[in-house]
């Protein structure tokens, strides 16, 4: 009997109220079926945090303290917000004197120091006092005392879905995010807007229809009026006075434009404030900065909770609803193609035993958290358990120790971007300006082959493997490999300047020794050949001009042939 001649393609996932349909089409011998499988379960999760990442430059290194107490002074007219920095304890008193008040608790030797505006919400105080416990526990006390950063919590966003409460089962009209800075003095920053969603059931429906509002089709958004101002002011190129009142404004837009409006705000504030340069417009703001282009990333942080099921079996069961909610628009894919997109992107499990994880069912003992890293353009944080962490202390520092790696990687990846700009299209000509981007590189290239700074081994491990996923070994030999071409290039201009500083010297030599000579000829003749003193005339003549013509005529020589390449 001879086999039947089936092609299969793509299925097809369709997402009716609480039901998921695969349709699968087949064309059998040519006559074409529709087989419609029985419902499967829709995945569930209680809470769901957005993180949208965005890693930026400013242009220029800055003074940490300074950059952070120039931004906290402009955001802390217009909304609630904070600073947290680290300080060496015998420095402490300084910094309560200006305002600052110590996180209870927190370090021995380096403690973290907060100042706020008015009053903070609960749950921002919460985020910063598990910040300030993270990174004490989380980097080493060599590196904190380099004080190479600070934290800015910059204020809300409020989010509006009401005119879409009919697309979305949770009744959900409101999101409240807020806005996290990330402050290097290397220049390059990482902004963060963390978005939770609490107590309230989620299906993988729902939170695909939120992220595609929120991404794609755009949203009513609260935010500063001042910021959102000058972002039209810059594009338009019509500025207008400064406004120094507080106040926010409400329009539509997409989580992306978000991000850039505030990116643009804080090149344009820090120029301003710190380089004293004021720009006009978009183009003037891309020149001042090394890289006009942002590195961003989107992280999504869930539980999935089901109860006697293999991380595999939950991995096969629902591989296209992992897939849907971490990649947040719909694709057409089969189940196979999901599953082994999700299966690759578990680069990291931390549990002593990982056989055991995924050959039984989940239990109070084996509770764990996955890091998956799905693409370069996409980073997703996903955890597997049976106990509810999302609300509590212990899962918002996990998500906190997962959100500051990834955090890091994005700001040295971008690093290592800017980097790569400067030395292969500016170029720079100046040996100081080469000296201070070799510096940034040694600290880059130091973070990322020792990594010696992050004493926690679990995230040390996860930094590690993610550094592959994030490209940055490639991206550090390829800047290396730039600023060698370019040491060789700046090094062999320095020789040919001193090479021609040499040949300049030397018809110089040759131009202003001649008239000493002859100087000293004339004056040997009255004083000794014209009194009768000496009879040697001739002999003198000849050996005192054979050399001074000698000059002459090379001198001459070197200036005809390199008059072009010296005195231009």
């Amino acid at each position: 009997m001879e086999k039947s001649n089936v092609s299969e393609e793509v299925i097809e996932m369709s997402i009716e109220g609480d039901k998921v349909l695969k349709k699968e089409r087949r064309s059998i011998e040519g006559v074409k079926q529709v087989i419609v499988r029985k419902p499967v379960e829709v995945l569930e999760t209680e809470y769901i945090d957005l993180h949208y990442l965005v890693g930026f430059d400013v242009g220029f290194e800055v003074d940490v303290e300074r950059a952070t107490s120039v931004l906290y002074e402009r955001f802390s007219r217009e909304s609630v917000c904070a600073a947290l920095y680290f300080v060496p304890i015998r420095e402490l008193k300084n910094w309560v004197k200006k305002g600052w008040k110590t996180v209870d608790g927190v370090g021995v030797w380096i403690k973290p120091v907060c100042i706020r505006s008015n009053t903070i919400p609960k749950d921002i105080e919460q985020h910063i006092r598990s910040r300030a416990i993270t990174d004490s526990v989380l980097f080493s006390i060599e590196y904190l005392q380099r004080k190479e950063y600070s934290r800015i919590f910059l204020g809300e966003i409020l989010f509006d879905l009401s005119e879409f409460s009919d697309k979305i089962k949770t009744k959900i009209h409101l999101l409240r995010g807020y806005l996290e800075l990330y402050v290097n003095r290397n220049g390059v920053f990482v902004l963060t807007l963390t978005i939770p969603i609490r107590d309230m059931p989620l299906t993988s429906t729902d939170i695909l229809k939120i992220r595609y509002l929120l991404e794609v089709e755009g949203v009513k958004v609260s935010m500063h009026r001042n910021v959102y101002y000058k972002w039209i002011d810059l594009r338009t190129s019509k500025p207008r006075a400064e406004e120094e009142s507080s106040g926010r404004v409400s329009v539509k837009l997409r989580i992306q434009e978000v991000l850039e409006i505030y990116t643009t705000y804080i090149k344009y504030y820090l120029v301003k404030k710190l380089r004293g340069y004021k720009a006009t417009d978009i183009l003037d703001l891309e020149k001042l900065t090394r890289l006009p282009w942002d590195t961003r990333y989107i992280v999504v942080f869930t539980e999935l909770r089901k109860k006697g099921l293999r991380v595999n079996d939950i991995i096969n069961r629902y591989a296209i609803q992992l897939y849907a909610i971490l990649h947040g628009t719909r694709r057409l894919l089969s189940r196979d193609v999901a599953r082994r997109v999700i299966i690759k992107s578990f680069y990291y499990i931390p549990t002593p035993n990982i056989g055991e994880l995924v050959s039984k069912p989940l239990n109070k003992v084996n509770v764990t958290r996955v890091l998956a890293l799905l693409s370069e353009y996409s980073t997703h944080v996903v955890a597997i358990s049976k106990k509810y962490l999302g609300a509590t202390d212990v899962g918002l520092r996990i998500r906190v120790k997962h959100l500051t790696a990834l955090e890091l990687l994005i700001h040295l990846k971008h690093t290592l971007r800017v980097l790569e700009h400067v030395f292969a299209h500016k170029r720079p000509k100046d040996l100081g300006e080469l000296a201070n981007l070799r510096l940034i590189l040694s600290r880059v290239s130091d973070l990322v082959e020792n990594h010696y700074f992050i004493v926690d081994n679990d995230i040390r491990e996860i930094f590690y493997k993610s550094m592959n996923v994030f490209n940055i070994p490639k991206l550090l030999s390829s800047v290396e490999r730039k600023l060698e071409s370019l040491n060789y290039t700046i090094m062999t201009r320095y020789q040919d300047k001193i090479h021609k500083m040499q040949l300049l010297l030397s018809i110089l030599f040759g131009i202003f020794g001649v008239p000493f000579f002859i100087f000293s000829y004339v004056q040997w003749y009255f004083d000794y050949v014209a009194t009768g003193k000496s009879q040697s005339f001739w002999p003198v003549t000849v050996l005192t001009f054979i050399p001074t013509i000698s000059i002459l005529a090379l001198s001459t020589i070197l200036y005809v042939k390199w008059r072009r390449e010296v005195f231009r």
